[in-house]
């Protein structure tokens, strides 16, 4: 391996949409560049489209595609996902440790820091994609993720931000940035810039767009274990939407729960020692908007 050749691994917890097209795309870049690449995410996020393009995307790594089970919300089981994470991280001895978004992000910084104690002079990079940004700063959950995100930004060597928008959101609502940062746009590849042949046949009209003032998520909720299952889907019109803005109220006033992309969602959140009512409700989002209108709110009695 020349000196100008990188180890770079890519961590981030769910290999779906936004976040796992950007790192694809960056991958292989960078393998064309030179360098040596390897991607580390979650072993249960996704299906079997996704899988296919982990295997497809595998053979063109030089460190290979590694997945590990992540949990999506911090709780005890961290404390194992975490220690895989770090011994796969480890045993791939990055030069570069780049995470995405806020589960990949902070893995990427603590074990960075971690490998930096035995001397290694990795360099932790950070994309937050949206993560943690998404929370209202107003909220006990958005101040306690950009509390973290404030003392993560000390041990991060720079910041980069996929979209000026994003860059703007990290300064409003956690300050800075206060160490090296950069907006990289995502970009296409010049095979997805060929023309199309005209068909033979004139096309069919487009379907007529809905009236997205008018649209409501109808959201169904289940008990499955220890779990909540919220169910909820598209109603036909998944090419006009982007997101499903999903939220909680355990007693102490609405908060976002997650900002969903592909129908049903699983709520992991550890059940209280007393009973208690869980409330939940919906509304669609198109370009980091909501649109429409809420969804009636269902609830379910959980603990005891």
């Amino acid at each position: 391996m020349s000196s100008s050749t990188l180890r770079i691994v890519h961590c981030f917890r769910s290999p779906v949409g936004g976040i796992f097209r950007h790192v694809r795309d960056l991958s292989l870049a960078q393998e064309r560049q030179g360098h040596q690449v390897a991607i580390v995410c979650d072993a249960s996020t996704g299906g079997d489209y996704e899988a296919q393009l982990i295997a497809d995307l595998s053979p063109h790594l030089s460190l290979g595609a590694h997945r590990t089970p992540m949990q999506r919300h911090i709780g005890p089981g961290d404390i194992g996902s975490a220690w895989r994470t770090w011994t796969l991280i480890k045993e791939l001895q990055p030069d570069v440790l780049h995470g995405h978004g806020a589960k990949g992000g902070f893995y990427a910084r603590a074990f960075g820091s971690m490998l930096r104690v035995g001397r290694s002079r990795v360099a932790r990079l950070y994309s937050p994609h949206g993560g943690s940004l998404h929370y209202d700063a107003s909220s006990t959950t958005g101040k306690a993720f950009f509390l973290i995100e404030r003392l993560l930004e000390t041990v991060t060597d720079h910041l980069v931000f996929v979209a000026d928008y994003e860059r703007r959101t990290f300064a409003e609502k956690i300050g800075g940035p206060h160490t090296a940062w950069s907006v990289v746009y995502n970009g296409l590849a010049p095979a997805e810039f060929e023309p199309v042949p005209a068909a033979p046949e004139p096309a069919a009209p487009e379907p007529t767009a809905p009236d997205l003032a008018t649209l409501q998520p109808v959201l169904k909720v289940s008990l499955a274990g220890n779990k909540v299952e919220l169910d909820w889907s598209w109603q036909g019109n998944s090419a006009y939407l982007d997101q499903c803005e999903i939220q909680v109220d355990r007693g102490s006033g609405w908060q976002v729960l997650t900002f969903d992309t592909t129908p049903g969602y699983t709520d992991s959140t550890a059940f209280p020692t007393a009973l208690t009512k869980w409330k939940y409700r919906a509304i669609y989002r198109v370009d980091d908007q909501q649109v429409g209108q809420w969804s009636a709110e269902v609830s379910v009695t959980v603990g005891g």
